[in-house]
């Protein structure tokens, strides 16, 4: 067990005493994604906290990231009340309020996102980046089906179980490049792995290496313009918001009404 994991028990032990069964799993289950993400504490830094943030920001709805967001804050305090910590690392945090509900204030050049994408080397990470670019999965979505026997390599198709989406022809060339220097290759295997370990990686390590990337090259960008850039593009070569909508993966139209209006022949006055 992970010190993290480790800690959280004893969080949620001390909360037994005046709180219900359901508000214990309610927390148990808002921690569970921090566990996911992180081991130690020493991880835990004003970086990935923001990163941490757009994981949140891109998988949950607004409601649901405050409440998450307020019990990480609970959990530090607890850290920090035990000597766990010796500083709150959420408490001097600078949250942008603009990222506190999902909008789209500009274009994402998609040369730029192209330029983060091909800035690897050929392996991996590249791979990894051109993969998510091409087919708008969410990290989150990766990690849970991200197997190969949900890849299909010879029609550049991955499948999810509300939808398939679709590799282009630099998704397919560095993931192909990287599966042929992995070797006995079994079906129930991760397609993206921690080198070191063999393990899958963890969904932090793409948001961060998306950040750093973008930081060295000097454009402001995050993951989550992945894609907003994908979307734009297949607005732009024609696709309905239907088909957006089903290629992406989202429960409705509303969803995509930022990338609408941005397409829009005068998105500023939407925006």
């Amino acid at each position: 067990m992970s010190e993290i994991a480790k800690l959280t028990d004893r969080f949620l032990n001390q909360l037994k005493t005046n709180s219900s069964v359901n508000t214990l799993k309610a927390y148990k289950a808002d921690l569970k994604f921090l566990e996911n993400s992180f081991t130690s504490l020493h991880e835990l830094n004003e970086n990935n906290l923001k990163e941490l943030r757009l994981i949140l920001l891109e998988n949950y709805s607004t409601k649901t990231i405050a409440r998450r967001w307020s019990v990480l804050r609970e959990f530090f305090r607890f850290c920090q009340l035990n000597n766990y910590l010796k500083h709150n690392p959420i408490a001097d945090l600078e949250v942008d309020s603009a990222n506190n509900i999902r909008t789209i204030k500009s274009k994402v050049k998609s040369e730029f996102i192209e330029l983060i994408c091909n800035h690897p080397p050929k392996g991996r990470d590249k791979a990894l980046l051109w993969f998510l670019y091409s087919t708008g999965v969410r990290p989150s979505e990766l990690f849970k089906y991200g197997f190969l026997k949900n890849l299909n390599l010879a029609e550049r198709e991955f499948y999810l179980p509300n939808r398939t989406t679709f590799l282009c022809s630099a998704a397919f060339e560095h993931l192909s490049d990287y599966l042929k220097n992995r070797h006995n290759l079994t079906l129930n295997e991760p397609i993206f792995i921690n080198d070191q370990t063999g393990q899958p990686l963890k969904e932090i390590f793409v948001y961060t290496l998306f950040t750093q990337i973008a930081e060295s090259l000097g454009i402001q960008a995050t993951l989550l313009d992945l894609r907003d850039s994908l979307m734009l593009r297949l607005l732009q070569s024609g696709a309905s918001p239907d088909q957006l909508k089903y290629l992406l993966g989202f429960k409705s139209i509303k969803s995509i009404e930022p990338v609408l209006l941005l397409n829009s022949p005068n998105p500023q006055n939407h925006i």
